[in-house]
């Protein structure tokens, strides 16, 4: 296994405050993302996209996280660490193979789709590009 940026750190601000005064647990977590391909994902290269969205993946992601030059590689995966606010997110990982910075033809896709979830401690993500954006 790979990573691209070992240590990527990304903390969105909103709301976090060095103490926790509902004493619910900690302000901040990690998503620990595996990004794998199979068949027609595998051997392509460009730029790897992982938007981050606040609760739902129908709304505009609060931002794009890219990794340049990323060729995909069966059982290579992409490893980053994500560190956020302790909240919902959902989380989308594909291959701008165009490099155009928009999914488009041709683009390697998970076709499962995003990942809603809550950042504890290295909660995992595993997302498999699988297929080819028609």
């Amino acid at each position: 296994m790979r990573s691209l940026l070992p240590a990527l750190l990304l903390v969105l601000a909103q709301g976090c405050s060095e103490s926790d005064d509902d004493d619910d647990g900690p302000d901040a977590g990690t998503f620990a993302l595996t990004i794998g391909c199979t068949g027609p994902a595998c051997g392509l290269t460009g730029a790897m996209k992982i938007p981050i969205h606040e609760d739902d993946c129908l709304v505009a992601p609060l931002l794009t996280i890219t990794l340049p030059a990323v060729t995909t590689s069966a059982g290579d995966p992409v490893v980053e660490t994500l560190n956020l606010e302790r909240r919902p997110y959902c989380i989308e990982a594909w291959l701008d193979v165009d490099t155009d910075g928009t999914l488009s033809s041709g683009d390697a896709i998970d076709s499962v789709g995003g990942i809603i979830a809550t950042p504890a401690v290295d909660t995992p993500l595993l997302f498999t590009l699988d297929a080819l954006e028609p």
